[in-house]
């Protein structure tokens, strides 16, 4: 079993979570942001590129997060988070960065597809909906890698809601330190950088689907 087993009552806090406000980071490298927008793509296919199945080209993330240098999922479980998620499995990822060091991240996720009314039209019909939830774990096929600054998450979540049959309405939340030098980054500043980080992404996405 992994360090950081999701249980049902995670992932129900979490998808609460997604459209409440966060409050201030409690260490500087400590990044708290959302982003949310509108992909022209249907609905499968984002969650597709989001989360691509275990045995699948798990590179196809790279599509719409060109800092990606290697993904790939260590292990996967069965009847995980008391069988209310879908999948849980443990992914390695690591990331390059300009100018400092790269950043490595070894974490948790699981999925659930749901029925629910759009966040931004609450009174409309249900659609299908996506999510997918990560935080930090350990695992004794991936040790710390020489050179490589390992990141913590403490939640990271990506949200997918069919707006209309050629549109996904994609939301992205994540509570994560990075650790190391990038501490030195006033927090104004590294939560600005973020802020753009995440919307790059959703363009990123937007660009890999048309």
């Amino acid at each position: 079993q992994p360090a950081a087993v999701l249980r049902r009552r995670e992932v129900l806090l979490e998808l609460e979570r997604v459209d409440a406000e966060f409050g201030a980071a409690p260490s500087p490298t400590m990044a708290v942001y959302k982003a949310q927008g509108e992909v022209a793509a249907p609905f499968d296919r984002v969650v597709a590129l989001v989360y691509p199945p275990s045995d699948a080209d798990q590179m196809v993330r790279k599509a719409w997060n060109r800092d990606i240098l290697e993904t790939r999922i260590v292990d996967a479980f069965e009847d995980a988070a008391d069988g209310f998620v879908e999948e849980v499995r443990v992914r390695y990822e690591r990331h390059h960065l300009p100018v400092v060091s790269e950043r490595d991240w070894l974490m948790v996720e699981a999925m659930k597809t749901f029925q629910a009314p759009l966040p931004t039209q609450p009174d409309a019909p249900r659609t299908r909906g996506f999510l997918m939830f990560q935080k930090s774990t350990e695992h004794p096929a991936v040790p710390l890698r020489p050179g490589c600054v390992r990141g913590e998450i403490l939640h990271t979540s990506i949200i997918v809601h069919e707006a209309t049959p050629g549109q996904s309405l994609v939301t992205m939340t994540a509570n994560t330190n990075a650790k190391g030098m990038i501490g030195r980054i006033p927090k104004g500043m590294l939560a600005v950088k973020a802020q753009d980080y995440m919307l790059a992404l959703l363009h990123g996405m937007e660009a890999a689907l048309t």
